[in-house]
């Protein structure tokens, strides 16, 4: 009979872990949610360790025992350990925490375990440190010095069982890791955008959808408005509130008139492609890595010997490419909660927005906050967005935001917050004197205030703001105007003709009196109404048929000074006689209006 081969003996670093009240979480989370949970943990444990050049000895139910040649390594592993777990813990249902305790000296290897004293004095310091805890012997400490950048607190002498003197001990410190190492994108940051007022409702929608988010949930939030209200710096705010959370934000525009395939997508992913570990990288485009790089050549230059592309018809190449961005989002979304903010998306190629859908059906796992915003004045019947948008009603991810213009109050709070200081009676009259002039549009608002002080219509007198001369006279900025000659550009030049004849009328206006005063038939008229109401610059009046309005006092304002000064005298005329012809003393104050500025 051959003899047995003789043990082998070496000095090791071992660690133990240990997932925290594992069975209460899997008593309230039922099997199968405590399962996904325990797999996740496991890939955890295994990541960390593999990192670390260490091996994994035996899978311990709810832990693990692990070995490192090096107790730097073991004390790196550890830390890494618990920063992944906290991450994890983000967008668990219910907090998980592990434990860990590490020892070193000699152990003795026989059938691929390890046996000694530096084993027991692991297990045990396990079982004596509190949730999130990392405690190690100081022989640990003193191997590992200061390699690594770790800190050790001693803790003193334990008493544990098994052992027959007191273990000195100390406890590694680790922090949190913080929002995947990515900055908030500039064009999210709140820098010189002043204090954000207003919209409660909007942003407690949003944060509910960030709360599902972080426990592991995939949730698309879609912000719509017209230009100026606020849509993009109503997502900054959760961006930035997401961030000090530890999420990684992720931001992408759509560009007009260039119609790219796949902007804002690339945009966003680009700046975690150039930044990402080059292993992790490579873990996460995987299988997909030479579809990705059609799309991010960057991906080729980091990580060597990518799989090919997929060579096929269009649609199946297509296909890939959406399953590829999907799942190299998924990837990252394991181990950090993703904001992905799109912007402008009414500009969206067809391509993006096919790519958009997509990834809110696909089979999901991690946490994952889209939000999109767009301008709801610029959707016909016909646009590619109006009808990817009828196709989300039917996903119970997807919620819909509809921006308005801010309240008399929040305008208030607005000019509160820009002079710096409450607002006494004649300040709360200007609110809402822009209240009424910008319908709350927080753009217009902006603009305006800065016209006002550039021009001395406000003033600060003793550290307060004051009505200047003029103030009663609030003035077009050549910013707003030309926001509003963008949406004015868009629409045909008989709509252009006709709602500019409704300026000179008034903020509101009759049909009839319009179709009087204008050079065009009674269609056509209708036709240009119905234009400018699908483009948000006018509304019916409820309750009074045939009467209309401009959305914004400023819209009306300026169709009426881009209007040559004969054909303004011209249509004052027209308007005159049609309200004379109809006779009645209703219109004797508007009479004497046009009359006057005829």
């Amino acid at each position: 009979m051959a003899d047995a081969p003789a043990a082998r003996a070496g000095t090791v670093t071992v660690l133990f872990t240990d997932l925290v009240a594992s069975t209460e979480l899997r008593q309230t989370l039922g099997d199968d949610r405590a399962d996904e949970l325990r797999r996740e943990h496991d890939r955890l444990v295994r990541e960390a360790t593999g990192g670390h050049g260490g091996t994994e000895i035996k899978a311990l139910g709810d832990g693990f025992m692990l070995v490192f040649g090096a107790a730097a390594e073991a004390v790196s592993a550890a830390v890494d350990l618990q920063q992944a777990m906290s991450r994890l813990a983000r967008r668990a249902p219910l907090p998980i925490e592990i434990r860990i305790g590490g020892s070193s000296g000699d152990v003795v290897w026989e059938d691929g375990d390890c046996f000694g004293t530096p084993v027991v004095e692991a297990s045990r310091l396990c079982g004596a440190a509190a949730a999130g805890q990392i405690l190690v012997s100081d022989v640990v400490r003193l191997l590992a010095g200061s390699r690594g950048g770790h800190s050790f607190s001693v803790v003193g002498s334990l008493e544990l069982k098994g052992l027959t003197e007191p273990l000195s001990a100390s406890e590694v410190a680790w922090q949190p890791a913080v929002s995947g190492s990515l900055p908030l994108p500039a064009a999210l940051a709140p820098s010189g955008q002043g204090r954000f007022v207003g919209r409660a409702d909007e942003r407690e929608r949003l944060a509910t959808a960030w709360k599902d988010t972080i426990t592991g949930a995939r949730r698309i939030v879609l912000v719509s408005g017209e230009p100026g209200v606020g849509k993009t710096r109503l997502a900054a705010e959760l961006a930035h509130s997401a961030h000090d959370d530890g999420a990684m934000v992720l931001f992408g525009r759509c560009e007009e008139d260039l119609g790219v395939p796949y902007q804002p997508f690339v945009e966003a992913l680009r700046p975690y492609v150039t930044t990402a570990a080059p292993e992790d990288l490579a873990a996460q485009v995987a299988p997909h890595g030479g579809d990705l790089a059609r799309l991010m050549p960057e991906i080729a230059e980091r990580v060597p010997d990518l799989p090919s592309a997929l060579v096929a018809d269009p649609d199946t190449e297509r296909y890939r490419l959406f399953e590829a961005v999907t799942a190299f989002l998924r990837n990252i979304a394991v181990t950090t909660p993703v904001v992905l903010v799109l912007d402008d998306v009414h500009w969206a190629a067809k391509p993006t927005l096919l790519l958009l859908r997509h990834l809110t059906r696909a089979e999901w796992s991690g946490a994952l906050l889209v939000v999109g915003t767009y301008r709801d004045t610029d959707l016909g019947r016909t646009h590619p967005l109006a009808e990817m948008l009828a196709d989300l009603r039917r996903e119970g991810d997807v919620d819909r935001i509809a921006l308005q213009g801010l309240d008399v109050h929040e305008v208030e709070q607005f000019l509160a917050a820009a002079a710096g200081h409450e607002l006494d009676d004649e300040a709360a009259d200007l609110a809402r004197q822009l209240h009424d002039e910008t319908e709350g549009n927080p753009f217009f608002i902006g603009q305006v205030l800065r016209h006002l002080v550039e021009s001395g219509a406000i003033v600060e007198e003793d550290g307060r703001w004051a009505r200047g001369p003029g103030a009663d006279e609030i003035g077009i900025p050549e910013g707003v105007r030309e926001v509003v000659g963008r949406r004015l550009a868009r629409l045909s030049p008989t709509t252009n003709d006709v709602l500019a004849a409704a300026a000179v009328i008034g903020r509101e206006f009759d049909r009839e009196v319009l179709t009087a005063s204008v050079d065009v038939d009674g269609d056509a008229v209708l036709d240009a109404l119905e234009e400018g109401e699908v483009a948000r610059l006018l509304v019916s009046v409820d309750g009074r048929g045939g009467r209309y309005a401009f959305v914004h006092a400023l819209v009306r304002s300026t169709l009426y000074d881009e209007i040559p000064t004969t054909r303004r005298l011209r249509l004052h005329r027209r308007i005159a006689q049609s309200l004379e012809a109809r006779g009645g003393d209703a219109h004797l104050d508007e009479l004497a209006h046009h009359f006057a500025e005829a």
